[in-house]
């Protein structure tokens, strides 16, 4: 995970050091990937607007692998490109939060069902080891917490081993995570989150594919409900 990317409307990204590269950063993906991360844990937040020469002088490249890059990000969902207005952040509402919420209910309590027959030892380990991680996680470190919650559903997923499921989940996954930095300066929203990661995870270790679907639509419809209470959203009642 790079640096912080700090806010200034002011000086450049350049000048702020907004993010920092590796010495080496030559594909457009390579910046996505970067950018992307910038997203996920608030370091670029909701409705913040990117700057193609400024990205490219922090980033020590050219205009053009930063210019694709946007174009990558801008058909994941996670900016907009608005003629006129330039790129920005793509600004989450909780009318779409919710239904982000309700289809990963539906399709990862499909993939847990289907995981809990099929999921390995290795596997099992690797939960396990995830929902410690999570607990162990200060409050408000967003970043950290998101990717280690991402970890737990993609080795479900991985368990599930149905191809057309991952790249429709691990796209929804994205979606949601730029609003919920609020959500996990709530430690009661953490611990929520570790305790419904260990049910399903007992449920997949006991095999019981009823038990491990519930319990999965049961933390997304709760965690769905929890960001749009955090009031970190667009339009947030």
């Amino acid at each position: 995970m790079h640096p912080c990317i700090h806010a200034c409307n002011v000086r450049s990204m350049a000048e702020t050091d907004l993010i920092r590269m590796p010495a080496v950063l030559r594909t457009n993906q390579a910046a996505a990937d970067v950018i992307r991360d910038a997203i996920l844990d608030g370091r670029l937040p909701m409705g913040r607007r990117l700057l193609e020469t400024e990205l490219a002088a922090e980033l020590g490249i050219s205009r053009t692998p930063v210019r694709e890059a946007l174009l990558l990000l801008t058909a994941d969902g996670l900016l907009d490109n608005v003629p006129g207005k330039g790129v920005t952040v793509r600004r989450v509402s909780d009318a779409e939060v919710e239904h982000i919420y309700a289809m990963r209910s539906m399709l990862e309590g499909y993939a847990a069902r289907l995981a809990a027959p099929r999921i390995t030892e290795a596997q099992v380990r690797l939960l396990h080891e995830s929902c410690q991680r999570l607990g162990a996680l200060p409050i408000g470190s967003a970043g950290a917490l998101n990717v280690e919650n991402i970890a737990f559903h993609n080795v479900v997923l991985d368990a599930a081993n149905v191809a057309p499921l991952r790249p429709i989940v691990r796209r929804l996954l994205d979606l949601p995570l730029a609003c919920k930095q609020g959500f996990w300066d709530d430690e009661a929203n953490r611990d929520a989150s570790v305790a419904a990661h260990s049910k399903i995870l007992r449920a997949l270790e006991a095999g019981d594919a009823d038990r491990a679907e519930s319990e999965m639509r049961i933390h997304l419809a709760d965690a769905g409900h929890r960001i749009v209470s955090a009031g970190t959203g667009e339009g947030v009642r």
